[in-house]
């Protein structure tokens, strides 16, 4: 035995042996007999429960795993994606681009979902059609009845007859230049 104090508690070590093998090595003082009691353990021999351990969880936490995969991978297929189409159609349809639909053709709610956007996408796309077709004929009617409106003044400050235009509450509208004296009566 060689110098530990009594009381103090073991010391573990891992060392190596003469051939190789890596050991753990615990040494305990029996206080009675002031004896040192050695005790070693080969490292691979100490270390293969916990690796047989290791496995099973590895088993187990492929067991797992696959099946998450693959419903995952569902997952993905046939809703992820498919909402990923609509939200991408709505986009285009926000930045004005009323001829945008989707190509999904599933028999789910998706599908109902997906059939609807595209009916609507459709409406949107006919009012807005529909919209601006009336809007370019206001616009062309807009421009005759200024035309009109200017020739009607022209004629009407070309006069040399004078014209007044009263309202029903008797106050001039209209005259023309050639009415000055006659507004002045008035």
């Amino acid at each position: 035995y060689q110098g530990q104090p009594v009381g103090t508690s073991p010391q573990v070590e891992r060392v190596m042996s003469q051939s190789g093998e890596d050991f753990f090595r615990e040494s305990y003082l029996m206080e009675t007999v002031n004896w040192r009691t050695t005790v070693e353990l080969n490292t691979t021999e100490a270390m293969n429960p916990l690796q047989v351990l290791e496995g099973k969880f590895l088993g187990i936490a492929s067991f797992i795993a696959i099946p998450i995969l693959i419903l995952l991978f569902f997952a993905i297929q046939y809703v992820i994606q498919p909402l990923g189409e609509l939200q991408r159609m709505a986009i285009r349809i926000k930045e004005g681009d009323f001829s945008a639909r989707n190509t999904i053709s599933a028999e789910d709610e998706i599908g109902t979902l997906a059939k609807t956007s595209n009916l609507m996408a459709e409406a949107i796309e006919e009012r807005t059609l529909s919209l601006e077709r009336v809007a370019s004929d206001l616009q062309k009617q807009e421009r005759e009845l200024r035309v009109h409106h200017d020739l009607l003044n022209t004629v009407i400050h070309s006069m040399t007859d004078g014209l007044v235009l009263l309202n029903f509450q008797g106050k001039v509208t209209l005259s023309n230049k050639a009415a000055g004296p006659l507004l002045d009566i008035i």
